[in-house]
């Protein structure tokens, strides 16, 4: 259970149940590995991975050592663009107007990940793409589904990684 304003709910879910529940399309959860090395943060996924250097502190004290865990993310924080090393990079499944927005879904192996883009035109995107994570939004879960991180504690500025 998680006690707090609809808008403090929705910023930081305190577990995955939370973050799978509120939100349409709800936050992408994705299991991950992080690596840590001195003056490096990645997440991987699958054979992909993201550099997250710039929350490097953060993330070696609630993960010392790395390991699994869950990234979270929601859907208006990621965007779509060409597929490219350095990104997590999937197959365009879905691009749906939806008004004043356009959800666009991407098989990335086994999970669909969403992107929403305030726009009412559909982009135009080729078959493969590339995820980029505004990593002040980026959460990262422990496999029990408690949150461990949010770059909004963090000092980072909206920057986008991938």
């Amino acid at each position: 259970m998680q006690v707090g304003t609809p808008l403090e709910i929705y910023r930081r879910p305190q577990n995955t149940f939370v973050a799978g529940f509120i939100g349409s399309p709800p936050m992408n959860l994705v299991p991950c590995r992080i690596e840590l090395a001195p003056e490096r943060a990645r997440l991987v996924v699958g054979q992909m991975w993201v550099d997250v250097t710039p929350l490097l502190a953060g993330i070696a004290k609630a993960f010392p050592g790395g390991g699994a865990a869950v990234l979270g993310i929601r859907p208006e924080h990621v965007q779509v663009g060409p597929a490219e090393e350095g990104a997590l990079n999937g197959d365009l499944y879905a691009v749906s107007p939806l008004g004043d927005h356009v959800v666009i879904t991407v098989q990335m192996g086994d999970h669909l990940v969403y992107a929403v883009q305030y726009t009412d035109e559909p982009p135009a995107l080729p078959p493969k793409v590339g995820l980029r994570l505004q990593l002040r939004r980026v959460h990262l879960y422990r496999d029990s589904g408690e949150l461990a991180f949010s770059g909004l504690d963090s000092e980072q500025k909206e920057t986008v990684a991938g």
